[in-house]
């Protein structure tokens, strides 16, 4: 999805995730960011359970699982460490790419480091990180035989950038990974997820 401003973006994504309720299918919503995660709860129509607002990661996995919403929000932990076993189809939705904050004091140092060492830290530190945090992502909707999960990366950036290549490269080898219009994310998801 082409990114603008964040409200902008934030409308985007609900109507993207509107159109996918439709296939009455699990939704898991990963953020980066408690804003934005925030801005599109409260726009949402759909009932839905949100991180920050419906109770902690754990009680809003355990009610995500017994099937109080189809539809969960979350940010953090819910990138790691969180399975979603049950549901034999899963539609995970992933809204920006993982990159580490650079503000943050431990992100500054490593950078620091790397570049005293004549590296790279984008292409060396903060692009495998990003990586590793897609594919736990990932892992968190196939956890076992048979389960389905169709996983969408809405960030305009991994067609855009030259990095997004190299992410979609990274995914390939352990996932198909297939670029699609706006247009066809309803059509594809549900043929996908329905395949036999």
């Amino acid at each position: 999805m082409t990114e603008t401003s964040q409200e902008d973006y934030a409308q985007a994504l609900v109507e993207v995730l509107e159109d996918l309720s439709y296939l009455e299918e699990p939704m898991l919503v990963l953020f980066t960011s408690k804003d934005l995660l925030l801005q599109v709860s409260d726009s949402l129509s759909l009932s839905h359970l949100a991180q920050y607002k419906n109770g902690d990661p754990a009680q809003l996995k355990k009610r995500f699982e017994r099937g109080d919403s189809q539809l969960l929000l979350g940010t953090g932990s819910f990138w790691e460490g969180v399975d979603f076993a049950t549901h034999p189809r899963v539609i995970e939705v992933v809204t920006r790419l993982p990159f580490q904050n650079p503000e943050d004091p431990f992100t500054k140092k490593m950078n620091q480091e790397l570049r005293l060492e004549g590296k790279n830290p984008f292409y060396d530190y903060q692009l495998p990180m990003a990586i590793i945090r897609l594919k736990q992502a990932i892992g968190r909707t196939m956890r076992r035989l048979g389960q389905r999960s169709s996983v969408l990366i809405l960030d305009s950036r991994m067609t855009s950038k030259r990095y997004g290549k190299q992410i979609g490269k990274a995914l390939s080898q352990t996932s198909r990974v297939r670029e699609v219009c706006k247009e066809q994310v309803f059509s594809k998801v549900q043929e996908f997820l329905h395949k036999k």
